[in-house]
């Protein structure tokens, strides 16, 4: 998704079906099941796509893996590109802009994974009177691991408004909602 959210984090030992109680009496909603993605961080051993103010990662949700290079200056788009196996070489990536972004950048450097992110999302769209989805919450459980390391750890847990194209109005009542009734 490329549309700009806000996001929230939840404060720790607060249980997310609390949140998601909290929320409900708040409108009427429509909740998908929950689902779980890996997104594993790439760089190479000089920071170099950091450095150039960029990021790659590694996203698997189900069956599908999609390599995608984000502009951390938010000054050109972020491209996505579906792939069947994890990234290595810029060289070896097929042509394309994704391939064309990279090579400049590692020139003949490996991606190596950095840290692996392990969510469990679920999206609950806000309804309105009409049934129409105005807003959309995303309610996430973060968890990473070390690649190389085996080592695991507790990342905060939080909730991100996505936008709806010509419901800017109710996406704000929902963020005013967000941060004075559930703070």
């Amino acid at each position: 998704m490329n549309e700009l959210a806000d996001s929230y984090l939840i404060p720790d030992g607060t249980e997310l079906e609390d949140v998601k109680d909290g929320i409900r009496v708040h409108g009427r909603f429509d909740e998908e099941p929950p689902r779980t993605m890996t997104r594993t961080f790439f760089d190479d051993f000089e920071w170099s796509l950091y450095l150039a103010g960029a990021s790659v990662e590694e996203l698997q949700d189900g069956g599908r893996r999609v390599i995608v290079w984000r502009d951390l200056r938010g000054e050109d788009s972020n491209l996505e590109e579906r792939m069947e196996t994890a990234p290595g070489f810029a060289r070896d990536l097929p042509p394309g802009a994704l391939c064309e972004r990279l090579v400049p950048v590692l020139g003949v450097r490996r991606l190596l994974p950095l840290v692996r992110v392990h969510t469990e999302a679920q999206m609950m769209h806000l309804l309105n009177d009409d049934g129409k989805t105005v807003a959309r919450l995303v309610v996430e459980q973060n968890s990473s691991s070390d690649p190389e390391r085996e080592r695991q750890g507790a990342l905060a847990s939080r909730l991100r408004l996505l936008p709806v194209r010509g419901y800017e109005c109710e996406q704000a009542q929902a963020a005013l909602m967000l941060k004075q009734d559930l703070g």
